[in-house]
């Protein structure tokens, strides 16, 4: 089994993904939450501007609209026991034409 520069198994499994995310993820702070530029999602050739949170690492992160990355997607928050009541909420896309800048 081939392995990538970080050492992730390449075969595409639950596991080495499972191992990717815990590697990136976890024990790290969130130190940032912005909308992603308009720049930035030009660049990825959207026109739907996800939110980005940032680690204290440096790593980014925000949603797509699918595994190929055609657009920017929006981020679901779920809790389900904030306090004693459930939680749920949706952080959606913007557009250009949101005048969020």
């Amino acid at each position: 089994m081939s392995k990538n520069k970080n050492n992730y198994k390449a075969d595409l499994s639950y596991n080495s993904w499972i191992e990717l995310a815990s590697d990136v993820l976890l024990d790290k702070k969130i130190i940032n939450i912005r909308h992603m530029s308009i720049e930035e999602s030009k660049s990825m050739g959207w026109n739907k501007i996800p939110m980005v949170i940032t680690l204290d690492d440096g790593t980014e992160i925000w949603a797509q609209n699918d595994d190929e990355g055609n657009n920017g997607g929006a981020l679901a928050l779920y809790n389900a026991n904030k306090k004693g009541k459930s939680f749920f909420a949706v952080l959606p896309t913007m557009a250009e034409s949101d005048n969020i800048y």
